[in-house]
């Protein structure tokens, strides 16, 4: 067994008094003796993210350098390496060839507010002297998030189906110029004025000038302004649960391109 200067700061007594237990954080296990003779495996590893519970698990196997003969009993536990978290402690009999095979029944949970990159470092540990294992560690990984422009999947409220159903089936065109007509054949229902057909881009919305309507068909035209480009042509609907929101409940939006217009020649006389 390795011997160490830091034998001073041993409490080997069976009663851990307060001046021990002082001594003890002051040691740490960084600076305690060390004889490997365990591995220790945190779960999930080696990245994880804020909020996460770690569990710990060691194969205790037998050293010829360890100086304890086999089934001494060894009371272990596994700490942060600043002794800030300690686990529950097991006991076991120190095994004479093979390994001993221990589960931890406490859990490290990663603070929530843990920055990406913060790592944390555990080991096993006898005595409270002795460092049994290699440092096992887990780093925090914070992924950002990408928002991504997406219609969501709304769940209906009974008292509104009704109401805003809608449903798209096909228009009669897919592209033309601004202040062209076509027809969206579909199930609209027959509240106009509550339901608002409209050609988005790039999540900016407009509306469909509407020049007939019924509950399955509806005639409408692209608004003489608009760029050109691919536009997604759909129906919205007033949401009554929330004034002034408007919202498409699933609805299956159509792409309609729309061409730029045809700039006429002038002649002079």
């Amino acid at each position: 067994m390795k011997k160490g200067s830091v034998r001073a700061c041993h409490c080997r007594n069976v009663g851990v008094s307060l001046v021990c237990l002082a001594i003890f954080a002051f040691c740490g296990v960084v600076n305690a003796e060390t004889v490997i003779t365990a591995n220790l495996t945190i779960n999930p590893a080696p990245t994880v993210k804020p909020g996460a519970v770690l569990k710990f698990q060691a194969d205790v196997f037998h050293n010829p350098d360890f100086d304890r003969p086999a089934g001494t009993r060894m009371r272990i536990f596994v700490t942060r390496s600043d002794f800030s978290w300690v686990s529950d402690k097991l006991d076991i009999e120190y095994p004479g060839m093979g390994s001993v095979h221990v589960n931890f029944n406490d859990g490290f949970t990663i603070p929530a507010d843990a920055k990406s990159g913060e790592k944390f470092d555990f080991c096993l540990v006898y005595g409270p002297w002795l460092q049994l294992s290699n440092i096992a560690s887990v780093k925090v990984l914070v992924l950002r998030s990408i928002r991504t422009k997406r219609i969501e999947q709304i769940k209906i409220p009974e008292k509104i189906e009704k109401k805003c159903f809608l449903t798209l089936n096909f228009i009669s065109k897919t592209s033309g110029f601004p202040g062209t007509t076509f027809e969206m054949i579909g199930v609209f229902g027959d509240e106009q004025g509550i339901k608002m057909p409209a050609i988005n881009k790039d999540g900016k919305g407009n509306k469909l000038i509407v020049l007939s309507w019924s509950d399955t068909k509806l005639l409408v035209k692209v608004p003489a302004d608009l760029t050109p480009g691919i536009y997604k042509v759909g129906v919205y609907c007033s949401d009554p649960c929330q004034p002034g929101a408007i919202t498409t409940y699933g609805m299956v939006w159509r792409d309609f391109h729309v061409f730029a217009k045809i700039q006429q020649k002038k002649y002079r006389k």
